[in-house]
């Protein structure tokens, strides 16, 4: 949601023009590539559940609480939070995986997990875009992506590893 369509949502929030939308945009992008190494590291101190957890609540706030943000500054800083999780999830996904499934077939099993992933990222864009159609906002779409992480926030804690 928030990379796909970041600058238009940035504009509807905020009134920016296109060049500042896009200009702050491409400042907080390296937000994702920080997610991978912080969250990668906090995910071993932290453990896989925690670090997911973790990831997947303060997304939730962030969906839950942007629409109501109006102020450039303001937003961008949480767009960033949401890009140093979206990052994060990479930087702890091939461990979880290696974790739980071994190293002897890593490739096979990450593979299936960046599939899952991949679906996601089309099925998002296309509600984001129906959403968009039928109220001529993006605005509605960000309490139900909320609603989604506060789902995917309890997997974590009650998802197991399979039996070997």
């Amino acid at each position: 949601l928030f990379i796909t369509n970041a600058v238009p949502i940035m504009r509807e929030l905020t009134g920016a023009s296109e060049d500042a939308a896009v200009g702050v945009y491409g400042l907080i992008a390296v937000a994702n590539g920080l997610g991978r190494l912080l969250w990668g590291a906090l995910s071993d101190r932290l453990g896989r559940r925690l670090a997911y957890g973790l990831i997947y609540g303060l997304q939730v706030a962030v969906f839950a609480a942007v629409g109501g943000v109006h102020a450039l500054p303001a937003v961008a800083a949480l767009f960033g939070l949401v890009l140093l999780c979206y990052g994060g999830g990479f930087g702890t996904m091939p461990s979880l995986t290696a974790d739980w499934f071994g190293t002897r077939h890593l490739g096979v099993n990450y593979g299936w997990i960046l599939s899952a992933w991949g679906l996601a990222g089309v099925a998002g864009p296309i509600f984001v875009a129906a959403v968009k159609d039928l109220t001529g906002s993006y605005l509605g779409a960000l309490p139900v992506m909320a609603g989604v992480l506060a789902l995917a926030m309890v997997l974590p804690a009650v998802a197991r590893p399979p039996a070997t």
